[in-house]
């Protein structure tokens, strides 16, 4: 079902200083898709939470990931745009609508302008670089944060990318690293540099990729486990002297196993923009973008990017935050849905709500659908849930679809799938026909440690000190 847009005069007071997010102008957009064209209607909606606790006043500029071990967000810094940086360490609970501060006995300085990944394989959420407001210097320290022990810890690594601001930053879960890009260098320039951090080894790399995007900062970067790749867009160069682009709008792609960045080029994208935020709701198998600093349009519109047909979807939600830029984003497994906080775009918006996203399945296409197999085995019914989460069961197809029935047949068989990360233990990766589905899965007595998608053998390996895992190939 298809509504149309109802654009409104925002009027907005942007005065923000540079380390906040300086508000630069735009240059030409790549393909963008106006305001008044007709975007997806019904089915979506903002939520403003208004939750118990959190910070007071206006914060901007933070880390903040989604903890899938602990079901909580978790924000670290930002600041109040007066120049006052925090070092308070937050967490989020959707189900009880609460913030908390952990205030660990340790954690870094206070400061903004850092981001961070959650690392699901160390259980740890890793954060680099930033503006310390201490030293009042930028920063490449890489610190990691443990929910369960309330702790950070400056891991020290080898090979750190040099002190840079607001770089793209997650994490690939497929080829357990994470993955850094660009970033403000300190006044000498933007950067292009791609480079991965691998927590058990303690080491950052190089990439040194063939291609990639422009040199830039405040792009915005998240990881889809279905197709096993990196989404990169937007951001700006705004401040590399005379001859600058200004905002992007540009989507790029990242392919960790083969070291490419691509430029999918879509048919039509958002207007150039940057410090927007932007996740992957794996309930739908999309990316959703809100906001950020460009035209007077993109500070209150909400994009869905899918990329399976490296298309932009502009929607109407029925519901929508007031304009925002500087906010974090990340989409909470369990309560499918995705959580913004914070951000501001001027004097006369908030600067501390609490919004959550919701979003339908889209419309299923001839390449995207389900195909009932109907095995002459297959259970009668879809298999319980596990009581003891709180998360709902993702569904990408009828009940009775290969993927379900095989989550079935390992429960029966005393073997756990971790609905915490569905998009790569328990969807894994539809190969060609015969019909077969890639899996990770562990005993229940086991602990987490599944790192790559099996290989078509049956195997038995101990990933480093995280417990036996057993991978398996099934052909349904």
């Amino acid at each position: 079902m298809r509504g149309l847009f109802l654009a409104a005069t925002v009027a907005v007071l942007l005065s923000a200083g540079a380390l906040a997010g300086d508000f630069a102008g735009t240059a030409s957009a790549r393909g963008a898709v106006m305001p008044d064209s007709v975007p997806f209607g019904s089915g979506y909606d903002w939520t403003n939470m208004s939750p118990s606790g959190g910070p007071a006043g206006t914060i901007v500029n933070m880390a903040m990931v989604y903890d899938s071990s602990a079901d909580r967000m978790v924000v670290f810094g930002g600041t109040d745009f007066q120049g006052h940086g925090s070092d308070t360490t937050w967490a989020y609970d959707f189900e009880s609508n609460t913030w908390t501060d952990r205030n660990p006995e340790t954690h870094p300085h206070a400061g903004w302008l850092d981001r961070a990944a959650y690392d699901s394989w160390a259980h740890r959420m890793i954060m680099f670089g930033g503006y310390d407001s201490v030293t009042r210097r930028f920063t490449n320290e890489t610190w990691a944060y443990d929910y369960a022990g309330n702790n950070w810890t400056n891991l020290s690594p080898s090979g750190a990318p040099s002190p840079r601001t607001r770089p793209g930053l997650a994490f690939d879960s497929q080829s357990d690293r994470v993955v850094l890009f660009g970033g403000d260098t300190s006044g000498t320039g933007y950067s292009n540099e791609t480079f991965s951090y691998d927590y058990d080894t303690n080491t950052w790399t190089n990439m040194s990729p063939a291609v990639h995007p422009g040199a830039r900062r405040s792009s915005m970067m998240a990881y889809d486990p279905i197709a096993d790749r990196m989404v990169l867009f937007g951001g700006t160069d705004d401040m590399l002297g005379g001859d600058f682009h200004g905002a992007y709008n540009d989507t790029w792609s990242y392919d960790f196993d083969t070291n490419t960045w691509t430029d999918m080029n879509p048919p039509a994208a958002p207007s150039p923009r940057y410090h927007g935020g932007f996740a992957y709701d794996s309930q739908v198998d999309r990316f959703v973008l809100y906001g950020g600093i460009g035209d007077d349009n993109s500070l209150y519109e909400t994009w869905l990017y899918a990329y399976d047909n490296n298309t932009w979807n502009l929607i109407a939600p029925d519901h929508s935050p007031p304009p925002k830029a500087l906010m974090g984003m990340a989409f909470d497994t369990q309560s499918a849905r995705t959580i913004m906080f914070g951000g501001n775009a001027g004097g006369n918006t908030p600067g501390n709500e609490t919004w959550a996203f919701t979003a339908e399945n889209p419309p299923q296409d001839s390449e995207t659908d389900w195909t009932n197999m109907n095995p002459s085995d297959a259970p009668d019914h879809a298999p319980e849930r596990n009581p003891a989460r709180s998360g709902r069961l993702r569904q990408r197809g009828p009940a009775d679809d290969p993927v379900r029935r095989l989550a079935w047949q390992l429960e029966r068989d005393r073997w756990h799938v971790d609905e915490r990360d569905m998009g790569v233990r328990f969807l894994g990766e539809r190969v060609d026909e015969p019909r077969a589905c890639r899996v990770s899965v562990r005993p229940v007595e086991a602990g987490y440690g599944v790192r790559r998608p099996v290989e078509p053998h049956d195997h038995l390996r101990r990933p480093h000190d995280r417990g036996p895992v057993q991978r398996r190939h099934v052909v349904l």
